[in-house]
C-alpha cells in the first residue's frame, strides 16, 4: 500500500525518507524487583530514500528512552561513520525527532540503536512466556 493510500494519521506517522528494513528488539523484565520494571535495546536498520538530517521515531507510552545510549551510524559499506544528535524534539503522538550533525545520504543504509526502560504499571500489557523444570520435565506456560 502506498503512503498516499493510507489514512491521513498513518500517512503522517510513517517516515517518508527513511524506510525501516529490519528491527531487532531485546526486552528484559525484572518482575522480582521491589518496583517491577522492564528494559531493553532496539536496533533499526533503515534505508535512506532522500538526504536528511532528521530522524523521527515513535516512543510509546511512558517509555524512558535513554538519550545517552542513542547511536546512529552508517553501516560498514558506507564508511562506518557515527552521527551525533544536535537537537532532540518531543512531537505529538509519542514521536521523537532527532536533528543530526550531518546529513544521512540518499541510497545508503544506517543503523539506529538505543536503550529504553519503564516500570510495569496497571496499564502495561504484554505476553510472558516461561519455561521451567517440574519433575524432570520441561513445562511451558
Amino acid at each position: 500500500m502506498a503512503a498516499s493510500e493510507l489514512p491521513e494519521e498513518l500517512a503522517n506517522f510513517l517516515p517518508r525518507n527513511l524506510i525501516p528494513e529490519r528491527y531487532e528488539v531485546t526486552i528484559q523484565n525484572n518482575i522480582d524487583d521491589s518496583v517491577p520494571n522492564y528494559s531493553g535495546n532496539v536496533r533499526i536498520k533503515v534505508n535512506c530514500l532522500s538526504e536528511t538530517k532528521i530522524i523521527q521515531i515513535h516512543v510509546g507510552g511512558n517509555l524512558d528512552l535513554k538519550m545517552e545510549t542513542i547511536k546512529i551510524r552508517s553501516l560498514p559499506n558506507n564508511g562506518d561513520r557515527q552521527f551525533h544528535i544536535e537537537q532532540n524534539n518531543y512531537l505529538s503522538g509519542g514521536r521523537r525527532e532527532f536533528i543530526l550533525d550531518a546529513n544521512l545520504e540518499e541510497g545508503n543504509a544506517y543503523e539506529i540503536e538505543f536503550k529504553f526502560s519503564n516500570d510495569f504499571v496497571i496499564t502495561s500489557t504484554g505476553y510472558i512466556h516461561k519455561t521451567y523444570q517440574k519433575n524432570g520435565n520441561a513445562n511451558t506456560e
